[in-house]
Formats: C-alpha cells, structure tokens, sequence
C-alpha cells in the first residue's frame, strides 16, 4: 500500500538559514500524526512543503504517490489549516457553513459534535474568540473536512509550537486528545495516534 505522505531527505534552505535539514518519515494512513518542534523548528515550512504551497531545496516529498506541487488531483484533497489562520469577520457557524462548501462529503455531524466538546459559540464573531477558541475552529474545520475526505486520502496532520517544555508536551497532548475526540474514523478504529515527528 502506498504511504499517505512520503518525505525523503528533505532540505529547505533560505537566503541565510536552514528551516528543514534531511527530514525523512512516512506518514501511514490511518494514522494522526504531530509534528513537534520549537518555534522557528521548520514545522509549518514542512506542511507547507507537503500541501504545495513551497518547493523543497533538495529531497522528495510525494503525497498519495505524487508530487504534490501544481498537482489539483492532490491538492484537492487537502486540508490546511493554520493555528494563525485568518478569518472574515463572520460568525463560527458561518465560517463552518462555508468549510463546508468546499468538501461535498463534510460531516456536520463531526462538527456539530467538536463544537459542543469545545464549547464553541455558533453565533459568536470569530475574531471576539479567544486565541484557543481560535484554534479550535480550525481543528473543527479540519476534522470535519479530512472525515469528508477519508476514502481518499486519509491521515490527519498537526503541529504544535511551545517554547516552554511544559507548555510544549500539555499542548501536544492537549492537540493529540482533541484530535482523537474528534472521531478521526481510521485512527479511532485502530485504537491509536501514531508517529510524532521531531523537529529540532
């Protein structure tokens, strides 16, 4: 069976850093995974990277056995949703609302449930939400999206950024409980959250 997302000795450089040196992992399907790193670790360069929004400098990324650069019959069954992701200024609701113009199969049953497990407010304007309510409208929008897409492309993918240690494990553990709250179909079934990957 071919991996949901290979990433083979991938480096990113820019002008004068180095954001991702020789990362290798593959990314099974079934499975939720995290990216954990400190800030500044490469982990959004890398779901950049993976959902073809940034070239690498060398290595290969392949997504469903493909490049995912340029590549519509890959990016359209992709989510990515950012923890610092930009909003209109609309109500929750309707933010779910249009999420779910854009995957025929949204399961609003999925996201009526993460509302009341984070206790979202509907009729709340997003941007009066708290940073983690913030936050988690995003896990809604990928959750419910990623379950509307599961037949074809399933994994689920998430980074947490902390520059305290503490902060850092209650977060990824915080992120890993809500993902698996959310019935993410595949990963439930088998009873697990699988592979963390390590940024340093």
């Amino acid at each position: 069976m071919t991996p949901v997302v290979e990433i083979d000795h991938v480096t990113r450089r820019y002008r004068g850093s180095t954001a991702l040196d020789d990362v290798s992992t593959v990314l099974q399907e079934g499975t939720i995974t995290g990216l954990l790193g400190r800030n500044g670790a490469g982990k959004s360069t890398l779901m950049r990277i993976i959902t073809g929004q940034e070239f690498v400098s060398s290595g290969t990324v392949r997504v469903g056995g493909q490049n995912p650069l340029e590549n519509d019959a890959v990016l359209r069954r992709m989510i990515f949703v950012k923890e610092s992701q930009i909003y209109p200024d609309i109500k929750v609701k309707r933010a779910l609302e249009a999420a779910s113009w854009f995957y025929p199969n949204w399961d609003a049953e999925c996201a009526g449930q993460l509302m009341d497990d984070f206790a979202l407010p509907g009729n709340r304007s997003i941007k009066k939400l708290s940073r983690g309510m913030h936050s988690a409208v995003g896990i809604v929008i990928g959750v419910a999206g990623a379950l509307a897409m599961s037949r074809a492309l399933s994994a689920l993918l998430f980074g947490i950024s902390a520059t305290d240690p503490i902060t850092f494990v209650l977060a990824a553990v915080a992120l890993a409980v809500a993902a698996l709250a959310a019935a993410y179909a595949p990963a439930r079934r088998a009873g697990r959250i699988d592979p963390v990957v390590l940024l340093r």
